[in-house]
Parts: structure tokens; C-alpha cells; sequence
């Protein structure tokens, strides 16, 4: 081949090389996950800076480091057993990862994949790190709520339910298996009408029907069956 020709091949080649690294770079520092790539030992090759940003240093700092430089010893030992899994698995996972960096602890969804040289080999991992931390705390917020709900319901001595709009009892509390000698799973759902004396269950379902209709108050009357029978 002439010079000529061989020089329009390599910048061919080089103008390729750039595009596809511009594209990455638009990739990984467009989102606010962290994106990363490790070698086999469990060194940064390539991270982004939200990588960077939730172990509080720069990129220049994470990268060619482990996790045992960036988390505490109990977190960087949890982040390389699952490393340890992907790239001795073969496969893709997701798994929350709890994570100390800088004092801080926060919570991850991890998506690990093997990352494979041009032979195939399994050379590291390459991943993607969503902070969930808001969210978890949300959740344990609403359990915790939910909690004192049912805690505070079972201290009272009457009967305390909750129901979808089409009458399926979602929550009773302990005081209905007591009165109506009933277990609570057993009256879940529809479960409840076995209890309901036969003569109000029609007016019961049609009162009910109407105030979830209008979304207004109202008192209902019905019997209820205790445990000895009596209603």
C-alpha cells in the first residue's frame, strides 16, 4: 500500500477510535449513575463522575484504585464478593449493595456484568450503581408507619379494618379473631361476609357501594357473629 494510502486508513481508524470514545464519554457522564469497569484484581479501569462523586473523590483518585481504598473494610469486602460472583458466575446479577464511603452510608442497586476480553476470557467487571438510598428510606418509613398502625389498632378493644374500594378486607385487627373466634387470614378478602348476619349483608354491600361512590361518611348497621354464635 502507498503512504497515502495507508495514511487515510489510520485516520480513518483514528476518527473511529474518537467517535466511539466521545460516545462513551456522553454515555457515563450523562447519568447520574455511577458507571464503572474493574480488571479481575478489582481496580478501576473507568469510572464516571457520579462514580467519583459517591465515594467523595475524583475521578483521578478512583481510578487504578480498589474498593478497599474508597469504602470501609466491611463494605469493600461485600462489593468484592459480589464482583467475585459475576466474574466467577459468568453472568449478569442485581443486588442491593450497602455501602460506608467518607463516613457516609448509603444504599445501591448494582448491576454487575463479566467484562470479557476479545477471546472471550473474563478479564473483570464492568457495572452500573443506582443511589437508593431516598427510596429505601421511604420504604422503611412506610413499614415503620404501617407498624405503629397495627400496633395501635390492636391495643384497642373495637374492631379495626381497612378495605379496597370493592369491599375486599385488606387489615383487621387482633380484636376481630377474638370476637368472632375467626383467624384474621380467614376473614381477609370476602372472608368477612361469613361473620355478617345473612339478613344485612345485602344492605351492607350496597351502603358500602355508596360510600365509596360519593367518598361521605356514613354509619352502617349490621350483626356481626361473636364466637359463641350469638350476633
Amino acid at each position: 500500500l502507498s503512504a497515502v494510502v495507508v495514511h487515510a486508513l489510520v485516520r480513518r481508524e483514528v476518527r473511529r477510535v474518537v467517535r466511539a470514545n466521545d460516545l462513551l464519554r456522553a454515555v457515563t457522564e450523562g447519568t447520574t449513575d455511577a458507571v464503572y469497569v474493574k480488571d479481575r484484581a478489582g481496580k478501576y479501569l473507568l469510572c464516571n463522575e457520579a462514580t467519583a462523586g459517591f465515594v467523595g473523590k475524583p475521578v483521578g483518585e478512583v481510578l487504578g484504585h480498589d474498593d478497599a481504598d474508597l469504602f470501609d473494610p466491611g463494605s469493600a469486602r461485600r462489593v468484592m464478593a459480589h464482583d467475585r460472583t459475576v466474574m466467577d458466575g459468568g453472568r449478569a446479577t442485581t443486588a442491593e449493595e450497602e455501602l460506608t464511603a467518607a463516613g457516609v452510608t448509603r444504599t445501591y442497586l448494582a448491576t454487575k456484568a463479566p467484562f470479557r476480553d476479545a477471546g472471550g476470557t473474563v478479564v473483570g467487571v464492568v457495572g452500573i450503581s443506582r443511589d437508593i438510598s431516598d427510596r429505601r428510606r421511604a420504604e422503611d418509613e412506610v413499614r415503620a408507619a404501617g407498624q405503629r398502625f397495627r400496633e395501635l389498632a390492636d391495643a384497642i378493644p373495637q374492631i379495626v379494618w381497612t378495605a379496597n374500594p370493592d369491599g375486599a378486607v385488606t387489615h383487621l385487627n387482633a380484636r376481630a379473631a377474638e370476637y368472632s373466634g375467626v383467624p384474621v387470614e380467614r376473614l381477609l378478602g370476602r372472608g368477612w361476609a361469613q361473620v355478617v348476619h345473612p339478613d344485612d349483608l345485602p344492605h351492607t354491600a350496597s351502603d358500602w357501594a355508596e360510600v365509596t361512590r360519593t367518598g361521605t361518611p356514613r354509619d352502617i348497621n349490621l350483626r356481626i357473629r361473636r364466637a359463641d354464635g350469638a350476633y
